[in-house]
């Protein structure tokens, strides 16, 4: 409860200084501030009446019901560290990490498969329940992450969700087949064992992908690039994903054995470089000028023309997989030579196959 109210108070405090005249801005960039409202401690908000008059009348409370509401969303879902988490990991303000949290919960529509689960209390184990929602709090930080990083200049919460919300939903309902290789497989069997357990398929496909949802966002960004829709992008980037084995290199980089700060920062930029290499490779195998009518095709044909390089990153990876001990700065070797590959790919493939 103490560190929610300083955190309440570090919000509050960022929005004071904005002046009347910038008040109205404000407001925008916190669109969300009219979506349903999510702490129970906050039931006087949710009247109808009191939300017109003080909400939109009294403009002095704005502030304060937007700090309060903030926070607890934070502290409610992510903990008392997250902020502190976040600070660390990208540097941001914590009006920053605010909104990239909003935008991120709104993206994903943390609160409604979050109300999903809580909906299974006394029908399913409460162990499965926490499981899946720490798959969807372990989305929630890995795209507040992403949010900061990729907007320095700042998190427009409404713009993000009015580019991001739709995609998203595109590719969580075509999970099933825009999978493939190992984490369709690891998929199938999360899905399969959840519906035993007496979880709603559509919960049951959703979180059971929860980790493959993390990638989205790029994956969007990829789609804007080469004007390529959502589905087919995305299809490009798992297969990539297969092909290289980067499923397994990524679950690797989150097993990594964490003993001081520097090595945690250095996880989280492993993973940053693994995301961007594989995003970059998906822009240059789509705009490869070639005949492929499917993604299977278009993936081979990439693999041809890029034998010896794939040759050797397999093989680097095949040395990966036999060793018991690996050092963190294996990581960074690995991942310097999955660079060379993408930027050979997005350099070459764009002009021609």
């Amino acid at each position: 409860l103490q560190n929610s109210f300083f955190l309440q108070l570090k919000v509050l405090n960022s929005t004071k200084i904005c002046s009347q005249q910038n008040l109205k801005k404000t407001r925008n960039s916190f669109g969300w501030i009219e979506l349903p409202l999510l702490n129970s401690n906050t039931e006087i908000v949710k009247d109808h009446q009191i939300r017109k008059n003080i909400l939109l009348d009294k403009k002095e409370l704005h502030r304060e019901i937007v700090a309060t509401q903030v926070a607890s969303s934070m502290v409610d879902f992510m903990g008392i560290t997250f902020v502190h988490r976040m600070k660390d990991a990208a540097g941001s303000t914590i009006p920053d990490i605010a909104k990239a949290f909003i935008a991120s919960r709104e993206v994903f529509k943390l609160d409604h498969w979050w109300q999903q689960i809580e909906a299974l209390d006394h029908k399913i184990d409460a162990s499965e329940q926490l499981k899946m929602m720490l798959m969807l709090i372990r989305l929630m930080r890995r795209s507040t992450r992403w949010f900061l990083r990729n907007n320095r200049c700042g998190v427009n919460v409404q713009e993000s969700i009015d580019r991001f919300q739709a995609g998203v939903d595109t590719v969580a309902n075509s999970l099933p087949s825009v999978l493939s290789g190992p984490r369709r497989e690891v998929w199938e069997k999360r899905h399969n064992q959840y519906v035993e357990k007496g979880v709603p398929s559509t919960l049951a496909t959703f979180i059971a992908g929860a980790d493959s949802m993390l990638p989205v966002l790029g994956i969007m960004q990829a789609a804007e690039v080469t004007s390529t829709p959502i589905q087919e992008v995305a299809e490009v980037y798992f297969s990539l994903g297969s092909q290289l084995d980067l499923y397994w290199f990524n679950e690797e980089i989150n097993a990594l054995s964490i003993d001081n700060h520097w090595q945690a920062l250095a996880r989280e930029a492993y993973r940053d470089d693994l995301d961007w290499q594989q995003r970059t490779l998906t822009v240059g195998v789509l705009q490869m000028k070639c005949d492929a009518r499917t993604v299977e095709e278009r993936v081979q044909t990439w693999a041809t023309h890029h034998t010896e390089m794939i040759s050797r990153w397999k093989a680097l990876i095949g040395e990966f997989h036999s060793m018991e001990v690996k050092e963190f700065s294996m990581y960074g070797v690995a991942l310097r030579e999955l660079m060379d590959l993408a930027q050979s790919t997005l350099h070459t493939d764009g002009q021609s196959c």
